[in-house]
C-alpha cells in the first residue's frame, strides 16, 4: 500500500480513518484499473483542494500536525464538493 499521510510544503496532510465518505488515496492509481468511482472523485477533488490551500497559505496558523481530511477542510469547500456527486439512495 502508498503512503496514508503526504506532506506538503511541509504540512502533512491525512485522510481521518474514521470517515467513510472521503477514502484515502492509498492505492490510487494502481487500485482503479483506469477507471475512476465517484468515491475517488470526490477524494482526489478535496486532497487537490487542500494542497491548493495549502500552497496559498490558508494552513500557515493551523495547529497540530497534520490537517486531516475532511475535519480540517472548509466548509464551503466540503459543501460543494458534495453538491458535485450524485448521492447514494437510502437503503432502507
Amino acid at each position: 500500500m502508498g503512503e496514508k499521510s503526504y506532506r506538503v510544503l511541509g504540512k502533512l496532510i491525512r485522510f481521518s480513518e474514521s470517515n467513510d465518505e472521503f477514502v484515502c488515496l492509498c492505492t490510487f492509481p494502481h487500485n482503479d484499473q483506469e477507471h475512476l468511482e465517484i468515491d475517488r472523485l470526490k477524494s482526489l477533488a478535496i486532497f487537490g483542494a487542500v494542497v491548493q490551500l495549502v500552497m496559498k497559505g490558508y494552513y500557515d496558523d493551523h495547529e497540530g500536525e497534520y490537517i486531516f481530511i475532511p475535519h480540517d477542510v472548509p466548509l464551503w469547500v466540503l459543501r460543494d464538493v458534495r453538491s458535485l456527486t450524485p448521492r447514494e439512495p437510502d437503503k432502507n
